[in-house]
Formats: structure tokens, sequence, C-alpha cells
């Protein structure tokens, strides 16, 4: 949905879409460096698992490739890329909801500060 009102031309992106890119973006730069490994420094080694998508980074952990905390990272990375990738589904915002606090009266003495989403 565009819109022209003030001075600038608005694009409003549904959040599901927004999530997805994230979730793409977050899978291919942690699977471009792990792709990097055997592409510069040759496909032999083990370091050919790290060219596996999602599992490439644990084999290569297991078989001691590179330094563990990198190849955790990639899979970190790779595994929430796919897992946004997933959840962009399943992700809706309600425009009409209403974020702002509300002071109650509690069940007992004080009160409550509460939110709702």
């Amino acid at each position: 949905m565009y819109s022209t009102q003030g001075t600038g031309l608005a694009a409003e992106v549904p959040p599901g879409v927004a999530v997805r890119v994230g979730g793409v973006v977050a899978f291919l730069a942690s699977y471009g460096f792990a792709l990097a490994v055997p592409v510069t420094g040759g496909f032999r080694d083990g370091r050919e698992w790290l060219a596996a998508p999602l599992v490439g980074p644990p084999v290569a952990l297991a078989r001691q490739v590179a330094p563990p905390w990198g190849l955790t990272l990639d899979e970190i990375g790779q595994v929430l890329g796919v897992a946004l990738i997933v959840a962009g589904d399943r992700v809706s915002w309600s425009s009409t909801s209403n974020l702002a606090p509300t002071l109650e009266a509690c069940p007992g003495p004080g009160l409550c500060l509460r939110q709702r989403f």
C-alpha cells in the first residue's frame, strides 16, 4: 500500500515479508562465510563439508576443521535464518492494538501496571 500524504512517498511492508527478508539475509550471510572457507582454501581436509548448508558446520566442528567459535556462530546464523524464513508466514500485527500500558487496581493492596499486545 502506498501513501502520498505529506512530502514523500511511503511504502507499507507487511511484517511477515520483513521477517522473511531478515531470515534470507541472515542465512545468506552466514552461509556465504561458510562457503568462502572451502572456496578459498580448497575442498579438502574436511573443509568441503562447509559447502553443505545447515549440516556442514556441525560436521566440520566434529572434524575440527576450523575454530569452534566460528563454526558455532555460522551454524547459529544459518539456523536463525531458516527459522525466520519459516516464521515469516506466521507473523501478523494488529493495527488496532493499543500498546499503551494501563494502570489498574490489583487484587490486594497496590496498583498494577499491565501491558496488552
